[in-house]
């Protein structure tokens, strides 16, 4: 990996990432592989030419605003009359198809490619997909899946690989990864809405022709209206809870409870006050029932 670096925020949803050569954006082929994964993000270049040379940027951007980072590539030019073999040191027909064989292994899927699938320079071989992407049809909201197939030649350092929504080109975003590795070509979807839902196309060109394949994405969105629970497994119901800041909610007088009631009545007799003018007076009374609940009570003044 040449360059690999991390942003933030990881996890928001329209984060997306684009790299820049001398200003032009990056075709992502076999030779360049991009990283975007919970915010790691790098650029492998498998091996490089002296066209590869100059700046490199990486841009992240969201909604919010966007930013950038830079680096420099410099690569030593091999003298012009080749004598070598130019597949990547030690790389034989034999040893791509342990490549390709470990490489469809790690995905768990099965190998349809073969030998006459790896890159020769002396037969302009065109792209061409060996097996196709499958459609997908009864996909709920927040559901991964993923589209995947395997491309020939193997090894073609012109190779590039291209998708597309609705005719347009699919932006790699932290929900959608692509994969090109030794034929072996895939997107994976995080979590899918049903804004996703369209035809998709994966197209693979290189110097001697194109060839695509393409297929469907249907995914039904959740209700408005969610009527179970959303606590987690092993938390207190939502009645319980509602119950408890019901409680909380009342003045702390009204959760004692009484086990009588009955209306108020004076329990000392009527208090008579002689004093003289601007003198304080007090006139003292009792009532029941004694309790912590509210009694509303009011003073007349009759001559």
């Amino acid at each position: 990996q040449w360059y690999q670096r991390r942003v933030e925020p990881k996890n928001d949803p329209k984060l997306q990432i684009k790299w820049y050569h001398n200003g032009k954006e990056v075709d992502f082929g076999h030779r360049f592989r991009l990283t975007f994964e919970f915010g790691y993000v790098a650029l492998d270049i498998l091996y490089t030419y002296p066209e590869d040379e100059g700046e490199y940027v990486c841009k992240a951007f969201n909604e919010l605003g966007e930013d950038i980072t830079r680096a420099e590539l410099r690569c030593k030019e091999l003298p012009a009359i080749q004598l070598e073999n130019q597949v990547p040191k030690g790389m034989k027909k034999s040893e791509y198809l342990v490549q390709m064989e470990a490489s469809m292994k790690k995905y768990q899927t099965e190998m349809f490619l073969t030998e006459e699938d790896v890159y020769d320079s002396e037969r302009r071989q065109p792209p061409r997909f060996v097996t196709q992407i499958q459609s997908i049809t009864s996909l709920e909201e927040m559901q991964a899946t993923k589209f995947e197939c395997q491309l020939a030649p193997v090894g073609d350092p012109n190779m590039k690989v291209e998708w597309f929504w609705n005719g347009k080109p699919l932006s790699f975003k932290t929900r959608f990864t692509p994969i090109y590795d030794f034929g072996y070509v895939a997107m994976n979807f995080g979590w899918v809405y049903p804004e996703d839902s369209g035809e998709y196309i994966c197209r693979a060109t290189n110097l001697y022709g194109s060839d695509e394949t393409r297929a469907i994405i249907k995914c039904s969105g959740k209700t408005g209206i969610v009527y179970e629970s959303q606590l987690p497994k092993g938390m207190m119901s939502i009645e319980k809870i509602r119950e408890m800041e019901s409680g909380w909610q009342r003045a702390p007088e009204l959760l004692e409870t009484e086990t009588e009631k009955f209306k108020p009545c004076f329990v000392t007799n009527r208090v008579s006050a002689h004093r003289r003018r601007k003198c304080q007076v007090l006139l003292p009374c009792d009532w029941l029932p004694q309790t912590k609940s509210y009694v509303a009570y009011q003073w007349s003044h009759r001559h």
